[in-house]
């Protein structure tokens, strides 16, 4: 797979981000080197590679301590305080702009 100006166009127009015309070729370029990264790590052999079930079972084996904090339960905020700076509600919920509907009909 390779990123051409028209898929970058897409991925921009998704991401509400806008790219000038003179900018779009460094941009295909700059993804491009990117996806190229992310292949070499496909070509990788992963057969002498130990499956870990987490970061924590990682440092267990080689010896490290990993200190866990205890949870602290602290009081929230209130529903005046969390929608004090929102620009639109609706019935105690944040009102958002949707997007992957205008994406669809665009594809």
């Amino acid at each position: 797979m390779k990123f051409d100006k028209e898929s970058v166009k897409k991925i921009a127009w998704l991401s509400r981000i806008q790219i000038d015309d003179d900018k779009l070729m460094d941009f295909v370029k700059d993804l491009n080197t990117i996806l190229g990264y992310v292949q070499v790590l496909d070509e990788i052999s992963q057969k002498d590679l130990e499956k870990l079930s987490s970061e924590l079972e990682y440092y267990k084996q080689n010896g490290r301590f990993c200190e866990l904090r205890e949870d602290i339960v602290k009081q929230g905020l209130s529903k005046k305080e969390v929608f004090q700076n929102t620009k639109s509600k609706q019935d105690e919920m944040f009102r958002v702009e949707g997007s992957l509907s205008e994406a669809e009909d665009n594809s």
